[in-house]
C-alpha cells in the first residue's frame, strides 16, 4: 500500500507541528522555574504550584469528549458524512457549554464557603484572592474545552497541523501573559488574569481562521442531538481511563516512594525518571500525528491504509527510539550531574530500567493508536487503568524490598504488560499477526521509513 504525495505531506506537516508542541512546552516549563522563583520566592512558587494543579483535575472534567468527537469528525467526513459531522459538532458544543457552566458554578460555590486558603496556610494568597485566581483558571479551562472542539474542525479537514499550531499559539499566548503580569510585580492572581487573557486571545484567532475557511461545521443549535450525546457518552468517559491512569503511574509512585524511601529518594527517581522520558517524548509525536491519519482511512472504509500507517509507524519508532536509547546511555550520566548540579547520585540499574520502561511505552503508543483512533477503546481502556492500579500497587512490595530498582522494576512490568494488551488488541482489529507485526517492526527498512517522514 502507498501513500499519496498529499497523505504524505499531510503527514509530515502534523509531525512537524506536533514536534513544535513539545518542544515549546518544554521550553515553557524550563523558564518557568527560574522566573517564578526569582520573583516570588520558594513558598509562592509553591503555593502556585498548588492552586495550577486544580486545572489538570478540571481538564478531566470534559469526560474526554472533545476527544472522542475529533475522531468521530474525522471519520464521519472520511465517509462523506457531512451533515453527522455537523450533528456531532453542534452537540458536543452544547454538551460542553452545560459543563462549563456547572463547572463554574460549582468551583465558586465551594471555594466561597471553604476557607481553603486558611485550612491549606498560604500564606502569600487570602480566600478572597484564591477564589478569583480558581475562579480565572476554570474559565481558562472553558475556553481550551471550545478550542479542542474547534481543533476537532481542523483535523477532520486534514488540517491538524493548522490545529495543532493554534494551539501551540494559545499556549504561547497564556504564558506570555503570565510572564508579563509576573514582570510587572504581579501576584498569583495577576498570572492567572494574564493566563486567561492569553488563552482567550488565541482562542479569537482560533475561531477566526476556522469561520474564514470553514463554510459547513459551525457553531448552532440546530443539529443538537441527545442521542448523538448519549452515543458520544461512552467512549468519552472510556478516554477517561488514560490520563487517570496516567496520574496514578506518575504521581501514585511517587507518593509511595516517598512513604516508603523518604522524599530524597523520591527526588532522585523522579529525576532519573525525567531524564529519560524527556530523551523519548519527542518521539511521541508520531504516533498523535498518525491517530488523525487513521480516523480518517477507518472512516473511509481503508483497512489497508490503517494497517500501513501500524507497521510504518512502529517501525519508525522503534529504530529511533533504539538510536535514542544508546545515545542517552552515553550522554545520561553526564546531563544528569549537570542538571542536577551534583546533588543527586546517579543510579545506573534504576536509569536502565526506567530507559527501558519509557522504550516500550513509544513503541506500544503507535499500536493503540489503532483502537483510540477509531473510538473503539472502551475495551482496552479497561485493561490500561486496571495495569496502571495493579503496577502502583505492586510498589507497596518492589520498593520496601528492593529500594529504587524495584519502584523501577515495578514501572517496567507495568509498560510490558501494557504493551502485550495493546498488541493483543490491535492485532485482532487489525487482522495482522503479531508475528508480522513484529518482523515489519524489526526491519530496518529505510526506504519505508522516508516515506513516513519525508
Amino acid at each position: 500500500m502507498k501513500f499519496n504525495n498529499r497523505t504524505i505531506n499531510r503527514f509530515a506537516r502534523g509531525l512537524g507541528a506536533n514536534g513544535l508542541m513539545q518542544i515549546s512546552q518544554l521550553l515553557m516549563r524550563l523558564a518557568e522555574i527560574p522566573l517564578l522563583l526569582s520573583f516570588w520566592g520558594a513558598q509562592g512558587y509553591g503555593e502556585w504550584l498548588m492552586i495550577t494543579a486544580l486545572p489538570t483535575a478540571l481538564a478531566l472534567s470534559d469526560g474526554g469528549v472533545t476527544k472522542t468527537a475529533q475522531r468521530k469528525m474525522t471519520m464521519q467526513i472520511a465517509a462523506n458524512d457531512v451533515t453527522g459531522a455537523i450533528k456531532t459538532y453542534q452537540s458536543t458544543w452544547a454538551l460542553l457549554l452545560i459543563i462549563s457552566m456547572i463547572l463554574i458554578t460549582s468551583i465558586t460555590a465551594t471555594l466561597s464557603i471553604l476557607p481553603l486558603a486558611e485550612f491549606i496556610k498560604f500564606t502569600t494568597i487570602d480566600n478572597n484572592s484564591l477564589l478569583y485566581t480558581v475562579f480565572l483558571l476554570t474559565l481558562q479551562i472553558a475556553i481550551t474545552f471550545q478550542c479542542g472542539l474547534m481543533r476537532g474542525v481542523f483535523t477532520c479537514r486534514g488540517n491538524y497541523a493548522t490545529g495543532e499550531l493554534y494551539q501551540v499559539l494559545i499556549y504561547i499566548l497564556s504564558f506570555t501573559g503570565m510572564v508579563i503580569a509576573i514582570l510587572l510585580g504581579g501576584n498569583i492572581t495577576s498570572a492567572a488574569t494574564g493566563m486567561l487573557i492569553g488563552t482567550a486571545l488565541g482562542a479569537c484567532a482560533m475561531w477566526k481562521s476556522l469561520k474564514t475557511k470553514e463554510k459547513t461545521i459551525h457553531h448552532g443549535f440546530k443539529y443538537v442531538s441527545i442521542a448523538e450525546i448519549k452515543e458520544l457518552f461512552i467512549p468519552s468517559i472510556s478516554n477517561l481511563s488514560f490520563p487517570l491512569g496516567d496520574t496514578i503511574n506518575i504521581q501514585g509512585s511517587r507518593i509511595l516512594i516517598g512513604i516508603t524511601l523518604g522524599p530524597a529518594a523520591v527526588a532522585a527517581f523522579s529525576s532519573l525518571r525525567t531524564l529519560c522520558r524527556v530523551a523519548l517524548q519527542p518521539l511521541l509525536a508520531i504516533s498523535r500525528t498518525i491517530e488523525p491519519e487513521m480516523a480518517s482511512a477507518y472512516g473511509a472504509g481503508k483497512d489497508s491504509s490503517v494497517n500501513e500507517l501500524l507497521l510504518r509507524g512502529s517501525q519508525a519508532i522503534f529504530w529511533i527510539s533504539l538510536i535514542a536509547c544508546g545515545g542517552l546511555a552515553l550522554i545520561g550520566p553526564k546531563i544528569f550531574a549537570i542538571w542536577t548540579h551534583d546533588n543527586l547520585v546517579f543510579n545506573w540499574p534504576v536509569f536502565l530500567l526506567l530507559t527501558a520502561a519509557s522504550f516500550i511505552g513509544a513503541f506500544w503508543s503507535v499500536g493503540i493508536m489503532v483502537p483510540c483512533a477509531t473510538n473503539r477503546h472502551m475495551r482496552i481502556s479497561k485493561y490500561y487503568l486496571l495495569i496502571q492500579i495493579l503496577g502502583c500497587g505492586s510498589l507497596l512490595y518492589l520498593t520496601p524490598t528492593f529500594g529504587e530498582k524495584g519502584a523501577a522494576l515495578g514501572l517496567l512490568l507495568v509498560e510490558i504488560l501494557i504493551c502485550i494488551v495493546v498488541m493483543i488488541v490491535t492485532s485482532r482489529m487489525t487482522g495482522l499477526s503479531i508475528t508480522t507485526w513484529m518482523k515489519k517492526t524489526a526491519t530496518p527498512t529505510i526506504s519505508d521509513f522516508t516515506k513516513l517522514i519525508k
